[in-house]
């Protein structure tokens, strides 16, 4: 029942989507790249950038570029395969995401709530809906694959090497692959139960961990290698990149740079609980960097940020754990796109929350599911006491009725 409703939730909604053209970047990324149409090597799809030469901008994304040269191979350039590739990636995500939450143990009903949820939320539609967004939907799914392997590999050391290979693949999709690292350590935090004061408890069982790490070490090194290989650097250079343009954050001076970062994510955190209003361009200074330093956005951002999650640990003791879990990934997921460490080559762009979303979603999903009964053990309370009292005045009703009578 619940792979058929993710199935319907991640299709039905997408559908119409079909019967459009080529957007945005779909253009010059795809359509207007000789690349795809012109070769036939399919080992070259490792040896390039992501854009073509004249629009470089230090981008490496093999298997995404891989997949649309397979793409242009079986279908050519239209549309709709392209779309309906999406569309199956989609699903896939969606349905690891269930599996994912069993692994967490969310519970089977939070987590069918979350993997609804997350096929249906409008805001994905940037990633789901252009050609250009398939890179998220790749390393998303690989990522997630990538945890799943590796929260098997307590039991079985060999899960580490799927895990390792999906790590590699989510890295070579989309750079974002990397925040899988400092998941996995979250992760084993999180599954362990382990006491953050028992300092010795914490080595020992870290030292049981290191090999699935170190293996991953190899894989992250063969991602930088490749890329060296390419580039003849580790980190991105954007030679084609306009900030006033595509990220007016370049040029905003320390700190108000962070602090407009962090007002941003807020405005991204209010879209994921009501995407009322939606866009696939946040550019040409459709937002603009905060003016000062105590920015009113930037600390309500900060205060429900971290209060939520504090009030929830309170308000359900037994989920402590989780409260904290689910906030700091997706800190750690936001990190590479959200402008408050490292710049990004855009503002803000909504396909950049598909993979934040999914500890947002969980949360939202775990969240409704405890109030729900909370309030439904209130009502059964309140209901007990009442039909309590209903019998107890009935039985008081019926002796003076029959003494009455006497």
């Amino acid at each position: 029942i619940i792979i058929f409703l993710v199935l319907f939730a991640s299709f039905l909604p997408f559908i119409e989507s079909l019967k459009g053209e080529f957007v945005f970047d779909d253009v010059p990324l795809i359509v207007n790249d000789p690349f795809y149409a012109s070769e036939n090597n399919p080992l070259t799809c490792w040896i390039r950038g992501f854009w073509k030469e004249d629009r470089e901008q230090g981008l490496y994304r093999p298997l995404t570029i891989f997949s649309y040269w397979l793409n242009v191979k079986i279908f050519g350039f239209v549309p709709s395969s392209f779309r309906l590739v999406n569309l199956a990636l989609n699903l896939i995500v969606s349905l690891l995401l269930f599996k994912y939450t069993q692994r967490l143990r969310l519970g089977i009903f939070a987590g069918a709530l979350c993997s609804i949820i997350f096929a249906l939320h409008p805001i994905h539609t940037e990633a789901v809906v252009p050609a250009f967004g398939r890179g998220e939907l790749l390393c998303c799914l690989f990522l997630l694959l990538a945890l799943i392997f590796h929260s098997y590999t307590k039991s079985n050391r060999f899960y580490c090497i799927p895990a390792g290979l999906s790590f590699l693949f989510s890295c070579w999709s989309k750079e974002h692959g990397i925040i899988f690292l400092p998941l996995c350590l979250l992760q084993d935090w999180y599954l362990s139960g382990i006491n953050l004061s028992r300092i010795k408890e914490n080595v020992a069982n870290f030292a049981k961990r290191t090999p699935p790490y170190v293996l991953y070490g190899i894989f992250f090194g063969i991602f930088l290698l490749s890329r060296f290989a390419v580039f003849g650097t580790f980190i991105p250079a954007k030679d084609n990149f306009e900030p006033a343009i595509d990220n007016i954050l370049a040029i905003t001076p320390q700190p108000l740079r962070v602090v407009s970062a962090i007002a941003i994510q807020g405005y991204g955190l209010r879209l994921l609980l009501w995407p009322d209003v939606l866009s696939h361009d946040y550019s040409f200074a459709q937002i603009l960097p905060c003016k000062k330093i105590l920015d009113v956005y930037a600390i309500l951002t900060i205060v429900l940020f971290f209060g939520i999650p504090v009030l929830s640990a309170l308000i359900f003791p037994k989920m402590r754990r989780l409260c904290f879990f689910l906030p700091i990934a997706y800190i750690i997921s936001i990190i590479p796109g959200g402008n408050i460490i490292v710049l990004a080559g855009t503002v803000f762009a909504e396909r950049l929350l598909f993979i934040p979303s999914i500890w947002f979603i969980m949360f939202l999903s775990v969240m409704i599911l405890r109030i729900f009964k909370k309030v439904l053990k209130f009502l059964s309370l309140k209901v007990i006491i009442i039909i309590a009292v209903v019998k107890f005045i009935l039985t008081i009703l019926l002796i003076l009725l029959l003494l009455a009578i006497r």
